[in-house]
């Protein structure tokens, strides 16, 4: 598990979230890593503040849910 990694489970089940910040901003990545032993990126991002926003979250989850 990397160091800034830390589970989102208002998406799913062992989905997680990455996260780095610099000078510039935020960067989010979330992904899923137990579905056919592939890892799965959910969305990708820079954002200004700390919360995430609910429209990011919400394209994850359908993301989430159009994995077979």
């Amino acid at each position: 598990m990397p160091l800034k990694s830390r589970p989102m489970k208002s998406i799913g089940k062992s989905v997680y979230e990455l996260k780095e910040q610099d000078l510039n901003g935020w960067y989010r990545l979330i992904y899923t890593v137990q579905i056919k032993n592939k890892i799965f990126v959910l969305h990708a991002f820079k954002k200004q503040s700390a919360k995430t926003a609910k429209q990011d979250l919400e394209l994850a989850k359908n993301r989430l849910s159009k994995i077979d």
